[in-house]
């Protein structure tokens, strides 16, 4: 009886430190960015059912714009009068106030390219973040104001 167990207790030892040895060089890659978990999951937009994300870009050049493609998938016509972003990647918010008359006229199916201009990146390039991004809109021949929140998760381009 003592020899199965010696036999058990030696095996369970074995493996045991090997699955340590494994789990601490998995540790330190993570700990010095080779396995960086951001590389691996996608870039996505993701706005609310209304209003979907066709397209989107996080960029440097030429000004420091996050620029984002909706599709106005409300069935009425809209203005998009004011949009902005905020990020743990960013210094300042990104905003456009597009104050010239009602604003952008997103007729009902179609797309609308929205840039953020005037961005200040404070993490470095090429790395991942997520934008929190929130438009504000309202139906032609309505008054009142909505607003539409999504997320961007990209990496910064140059």
């Amino acid at each position: 009886m003592t020899r199965k167990g010696q036999a058990a207790m030696e095996f369970l030892m074995t493996y045991g430190w090997a699955i340590l040895v494994v789990l601490v060089v998995i540790a330190a890659l993570a700990y010095f960015g080779v396995l960086d978990p951001t590389n691996v999951v996608p870039d996505r937009c993701a706005f609310s059912s209304a209003f979907t994300c066709s397209d989107f870009l996080v960029t440097t050049v030429p000004g420091n714009n996050i620029s984002f493609t909706i599709l106005n998938g409300i069935g009425k016509d809209v203005y998009i009068y004011k949009a902005n972003a905020t990020s743990l990647g960013l210094s300042a918010n990104c905003e456009n106030n597009m104050n010239l008359g009602p604003g952008i006229l997103v007729p009902a199916g179609s797309e609308q390219v929205i840039n953020l201009n005037g961005c200040v990146y404070t993490g470095t390039t090429g790395k991942k973040y997520k934008y929190s991004v929130n438009f504000y809109y309202y139906a032609v021949g309505s008054s009142l104001n909505k607003s539409i929140s999504g997320e961007i998760f990209a990496k910064r381009q140059t």
